[in-house]
This record gives C-alpha cells, structure tokens and sequence, in this order.
C-alpha cells in the first residue's frame, strides 16, 4: 500500500497581522450596526446578530495573536468563546464583569450556532433559550473592541524596521505602507 501524505490543513486568515484581524473585527461590528438602521419588521434579525458574534470571535482572535498565540492555535478554538475569553484574561484582557458573563452565557446558549442554524432562537418553555436584547450584544462588542484596542496601540505589533525604515502591515500578505 502507498503511503499518502497527509493533507496539509489550510489555515484561513494565517497571513493576517493583529491589527488586520482588528480591522475585520470592526468592519463586522460596523456592518452590524449599519444593517440594525434598515432592518425591515418581520424580517429575521439573524444576520446582524451573526455579524456581532463574528466581530468579537475577531476582537478575541486579535488578542491571541497580539499575544502570541499562532494563527493554527487560534483556528483550533473553533468558535468557542468561552475559552478565548479564559485564554484573553491570561494574556491580560480586561473587560467589565457584566460582559464576561454576557460572553459566558451566550457560549453556554451556543448562540453562535443557533444563529447560523436555526430560525427560531427563543423557546416559550425554556426562559434560557432566548436571544439576547441586541442592545447588549452591542454593548459586548463596543466593550472588546476598545479592550483589545487599547493592547495594540500598547504593543505596536505590526511594525518592521527594514533597512532603518519603520513599516506595518496592515493585513498581511506582504502589502507594506511606509509609516510616518
């Protein structure tokens, strides 16, 4: 029998900086607010509670890289944010009790999931199965990204110096801009 090399597993997102997962975090966060301004009655509020949830997985990947956790161990989190939270306050995180413990419920609800699956997120028998008010999945996202925000501008992460020339790369794959 022919021995076959196992396939490599791509990462996704392996070439982004800190920074530039920091500015995706804020794109879906941004996106999430601009669809809250048109969002019709009766239509399904899924989407943008699925954009806040990416935005914070994204503020959380952020502060594990920033913190030197590689983009193969961020990926294996797997959408558990439970655990990136624990892995953030490690490395240092700092966010208000009342949001932990948002961020904690929401991953004991599997809220993430639910909202990509299922298109009804409450249950009248079951008080715990009930989407969170948006006003504090707002708040959860606002919070963490000013949270992780303040530990980049902290540790400048994606600077260079070639050649006696500072740079940064502001997503990854090898797009430099010179830095003032």
């Amino acid at each position: 029998m022919d021995d076959i090399a196992p396939k490599s597993q791509r990462v996704y997102g392996a070439s982004m900086t800190p920074y530039g997962v920091y500015l995706f975090a804020r794109t879906y966060g941004l996106n999430a607010d601009a669809l809250g301004a048109v969002s019709l009655p009766g239509m399904s509020d899924h989407p943008r509670r699925l954009l806040y949830f990416q935005a914070l997985e994204h503020f959380f990947r952020c502060h594990l890289l920033l913190n030197g956790k590689t983009p193969e161990e961020v990926r294996n989190y797997n959408h558990d944010f439970e655990k990136m939270l624990d892995d953030s306050k490690f490395f240092g995180l700092v966010i208000p009790k009342a949001v932990e413990a948002f961020i904690r419920l929401r991953s004991v609800a599997r809220d993430y999931t639910r909202i990509r699956y299922d298109f009804r997120l409450d249950d009248p028998n079951d008080p715990t199965q009930r989407p969170p008010p948006m006003t504090q999945m707002q708040r959860a996202v606002r919070t963490l990204e000013k949270a992780v925000g303040r530990a980049i501008e902290a540790s400048n992460p994606d600077c260079i110096v070639l050649d006696g020339n500072k740079f940064t790369m502001i997503a990854g794959s090898a797009n430099f801009k010179a830095w003032s």
